[in-house]
């Protein structure tokens, strides 16, 4: 309805036909007015009639002046705060000049006050309309630019979700609607967003409302629904976009930045894991916890939900100072690197990791530090013994003798049925585990075995992307191989809740669904890309396995009272001479 002015700009010329009638109307109401105030009652006809007539004398004075000075205020503008020293300006000078003819102009007979309070009021409520109209045309300049989104679901979570979008300050989110499949849920409002369709209606919806992007905002949804709903997006363009789950919700404070891009971790169709925080504080809070392995992808996760628990002490230990800085940051936000819970040291050292422990003195110890890269070790077979197994048994002993209330030793289901090097030194970790639990001075260590991780450092998902990257082609080794995935989010609340229920000497193993045909992840890979990239098949390499097994024949699996924690006791070990356990880890690797 005009323009911003600004010192050293021009007035543009305006479109007179849309403001002059109204700031007229504006200028005669102001007078009407004062009249009345100063009058104290309606003044008669004839003096309304004089006042109306010297009100418009006024305006014509304001353009007259307004025109003389482009840094003065003039008409209906867009006005913004620093310019109200111009609207002042502008007041004085109009009052000062329209009262003189009240002072020697008997026959006029109004009041010498009339004048200053006709412009005071003239002006503020012009300065009010002015900030109006801005306001005004800066929420359809927001609605315009804004993001016109469709929620799919209507429970705790879209709740969470809208009252954020709701509340924020930046509005940057157009909410058309939420769309549920739930028919008791339609036409249901929370905050006045409405619920406008179910998955059916989605693509008319998208159409007639120009959506650009559909947030996913369930607790559990199914794979099949999810390749639904991402098939609608691609085909009409828009952005799709993913709450992330309770658990990651608990471990930080949520905002609208953690919308994450739909990635492959929900097409395996895992289910969102709903914690027992009341639990999981329990058995933390106040402990003094180390962390091995703390820079790697299971390690720094486990870090951050333990940070979350309150521990009194969690100290990060990690031979990759890099890997610790990455870790910090993500607790602190600082990444000083001189916090004394930075513990740079290599788990093949047993007198450092005395040192530490005697200084630190942890109740808890979990142990996620290992060399995993499966075919890279069938050809370093020594640096899986150094690593995996003797720097397992350098923190078991070391654990024991500085009192360790627990230690829970992270482990792999390529340890069931063994054939691959990693394999054979991840059993030997969980035999070492049973071991120290059945010595006379008993000692409480359990371990956890699950499969594949999505996200974690050297996953397969990441090797996928950087091949589609370069232009392929995608290698797969085998057309018919697939693993067992789980998120991080969900191992480590699994690895909190196996270290609750984990009765020593134990190996808790953490139900992982449905194995995952890497071929068809591949493909869905690919298809998300939008580029045709070639798969080639290289073969199973040594130590592969066609499918994964998460135990073998021979051991026994036994409930718990969680249903997605089942547990089992690996073969004993006769002895943990360092030198007997080379010769038992050389003789299995070499067959």
């Amino acid at each position: 309805m005009g323009y911003p002015i600004s010192e050293g700009e021009d007035l543009p010329i305006q479109p007179r036909t849309k403001t002059i009638v109204p700031e007229i109307l504006l200028w005669l109401f102001a007078s009407f007015i004062a009249l009345t105030l100063r009058f104290e009652y309606v003044p008669n006809v004839e003096i309304l009639t004089r006042g109306f007539f010297v009100a418009l004398i006024m305006r014509l004075g304001l353009s007259v002046i307004s025109a003389a000075d482009k840094k003065l205020f003039g008409s209906f503008q867009e006005l913004s705060s620093d310019q109200l020293a111009s609207v002042f300006r502008t007041f004085v000078i109009l009052s000062v000049l329209s009262s003189l003819p009240l002072l020697f102009l008997k026959q006029i007979a109004l009041p010498r006050s009339f004048a200053i309070l006709t412009a005071g009021i003239a002006m503020f409520l012009q300065t009010a309309v002015s900030f109006f109209v801005r306001d005004i045309s800066r929420r359809k300049k927001s609605i315009e630019s804004a993001k016109s989104v469709i929620i799919f679901g209507a429970g705790s979570y879209s709740q969470i979700l809208i009252r954020m979008m709701v509340d924020q300050i930046q509005k940057e989110w157009h909410i058309i609607g939420m769309i549920d499949d739930d028919p008791n849920k339609m036409n249901v409002k929370f905050l006045g967003i409405k619920v406008i369709g179910n998955t059916n209606s989605l693509e008319g919806l998208i159409k007639s409302h120009k959506a650009t992007d559909l947030i996913i905002a369930v607790a559990k949804l199914e794979t099949k629904k999810l390749e639904q709903l991402e098939d609608i997006a691609r085909r009409y363009q828009i952005k799709i976009s993913i709450v992330p789950s309770l658990s990651a919700l608990f471990t930080k404070k949520f905002d609208l930045s953690d919308l994450s891009h739909l990635d492959e971790a929900e097409l395996i169709g895992r289910k969102t894991l709903i914690p027992n925080l009341e639990d999981l504080r329990n058995f933390v809070k106040g402990k003094r916890i180390i962390v091995t392995g703390a820079g790697g992808s299971i390690g720094s996760e486990l870090c951050r939900q333990l940070h979350f628990l309150e521990p009194s002490y969690l100290g990060l230990l990690d031979r990759d100072e890099t890997g610790i800085l990455k870790t910090q940051l993500t607790l602190d936000n600082q990444g000083l690197l001189c916090s004394p819970n930075l513990l740079l040291a290599d788990i093949r050292d047993r007198e450092r990791l005395d040192e530490i422990f005697e200084l630190h003195k942890p109740d808890l110890v979990f142990h996620a530090a290992a060399l995993k890269h499966l075919s890279l070790l069938e050809i370093n077979v020594d640096e899986a013994w150094k690593t995996n197994v003797l720097g397992t048994l350098n923190l078991l002993h070391v654990s024991k003798s500085r009192g360790v209330k627990k230690f829970i030793n992270i482990s792999t289901d390529k340890a069931a049925s063994p054939i691959s090097v990693l394999g054979k030194s991840k059993l030997i970790t969980e035999q070492l585990t049973l071991f120290f639990a059945n010595q006379s001075d008993p000692f409480d260590c359990i371990s956890v075995r699950f499969g594949n991780v999505f996200g974690s450092n050297g996953s397969v998902i990441g090797t996928f992307n950087y091949q589609i990257s370069k232009g392929g082609p995608v290698i797969v080794t085998d057309p018919e191989v697939s693993r067992y995935f789980m998120t991080i989010h969900e191992a480590v609340q699994l690895v909190l809740r196996s270290a609750i229920l984990g009765r020593s000497g134990e190996t808790l193993i953490l139900e992982m669904g449905q194995p995952v045909k890497i071929l068809e992840l591949a493909k869905k890979i690919i298809a998300r890309s939008g580029k045709e990239i070639e798969i080639e098949f290289s073969g199973l390499r040594q130590g592969e396995k066609l499918d994964e097994i998460l135990f073998s024949e021979r051991e026994e699996i036994q409930p718990t009272p969680d249903p997605l924690i089942s547990k089992t006791r690996v073969a004993d070990l006769d002895s943990i001479e360092a030198e007997d356990l080379f010769k038992l880890f050389r003789s299995q690797t070499s067959k």
